[in-house]
């Protein structure tokens, strides 16, 4: 699979399992998120941007929902960009 392929694979999946990631998100930590489809912006610091793909409900805390697949932690470019290769539930 060509690298192009492989980002326009992981990219349509990571939006079609997003729902499914926030849902299980919520059923393990018993915190309800919501949609919000807007640019956050902090009202102290214009420069503090975010769009995150939920909300915690009552709480100022984003949630980015990740999915992440064997064959493209193996492809390397996560490592030359210097990102992580898991992603880990911190709660």
């Amino acid at each position: 699979m060509e690298k192009e392929d492989l980002q326009s694979e992981s990219a349509y999946f990571g939006n079609v399992l997003e729902e499914v990631v926030a849902k299980e998100f919520s059923k393990r930590t018993n915190l309800k998120v919501q949609c919000r489809n807007a640019i956050l912006q902090h009202p102290e610091y214009p420069w503090m941007i975010a769009n995150v793909d939920r909300l915690i409900v009552g709480e100022k805390i984003g949630l980015e929902c990740k999915v992440s697949s064997e064959y493209f932690e193996k492809s390397g470019d996560q490592k030359k960009e210097g990102e992580q290769k898991r992603y880990l539930n911190k709660s």
